[in-house]
């Protein structure tokens, strides 16, 4: 039986907006809920923003969190699950923007997860809350950025990837104490000038960029709980409270405080930029 053809992810929408070859969503899924096989006449490249769900297909199964970015070309048969409530970001493709892509990069020749670049999801969900006259330019900058750095991923040599991941996994682990950026280009196995450069190649930022990104993420984590914001501004490596605030203002647009009263997402409509 041929899995439906369905136009758009399906759950409930918080934001959609167009911008150039590219329309954007964020989509809030209820837990407990498995869709059955079905495709999509446009390719995705899609990120989780709160939960985690799993996509399979065929032949393999992506677990998709905040960390990765999942990319799948148009009419693939997949199915979807997820335990828990959770709300993603999709982007959808328009065919004239896959045909520019597909002439010089194989990054829709199937399904694969890659690791997410952060601070251009950040970008995209800052934009999406401005939504002013010129927000629908970078978006499709944005956008664009995300097909060339993920499309320049897969040149990258496995080694330089194993080396890539290594140090993301040891940031992760360390964002109160992070290492130097010699001590952790010697955990990884290349010189530091190298690794600044597989950080740009992968992750389209700084190796200091993504440690920022990511503990901003995480702090948008603990924020949803109760958990006191100066205990996380400590736990997250941060100065003090007012450093931690100074960042987390600069990088979202709000205070943690703010943030937290502000955690239950908008009310589901399209974004209107104004002419």
């Amino acid at each position: 039986m041929v899995a439906p053809l369905v136009g758009s992810t399906q759950g409930h929408d918080i934001f959609v907006a167009a911008a150039g070859a590219f329309e954007f969503r964020v989509t809030e899924y209820f837990g407990g809920v498995a869709l059955p096989a079905h495709r999509h006449q446009r390719a995705k490249m899609s990120t989780v923003l709160r939960g985690a769900y799993t996509e399979t297909f065929t032949n393999k199964a992506f677990e998709c969190t905040g960390r990765t970015l999942l990319i799948k070309p148009p009419d693939i048969s997949h199915t979807d699950r997820y335990a828990a409530e959770t709300v993603c970001l999709t982007i959808d493709v328009h065919d004239s923007a896959l045909e520019m892509v597909t002439s010089e990069s194989s990054l829709f020749d199937g399904a694969k997860s890659t690791p997410l670049l952060t601070p251009l999801i950040a970008g995209i969900m800052s934009e999406l809350r401005t939504a002013d006259r010129v927000s629908r330019f970078a978006l499709e900058g944005l956008a664009l950025e995300i097909v060339a750095t993920a499309s320049r991923r897969t040149h990258v040599a496995s080694h330089d990837a194993r080396a890539f991941r290594m140090a993301c996994e040891f940031l992760s682990a360390n964002l109160a104490t992070p290492p130097a950026m010699s001590e952790l280009a010697a955990l990884t196995g290349v010189h530091a000038p190298y690794l600044r450069k597989l950080f740009r190649a992968h992750a389209g930022c700084s190796p200091v960029q993504w440690l920022r990104a990511r503990r901003i993420e995480e702090a948008r984590r603990r924020l949803a709980s109760s958990e006191p914001i100066a205990d996380i501004s400590l736990a997250l490596g941060f100065y003090d409270q007012s450093h931690f605030t100074s960042v987390f203002r600069r990088e979202t647009g709000m205070t943690p405080a703010e943030f937290r009263r502000s955690s239950r997402l908008a009310p589901a409509g399209s974004v209107a930029f104004p002419q």
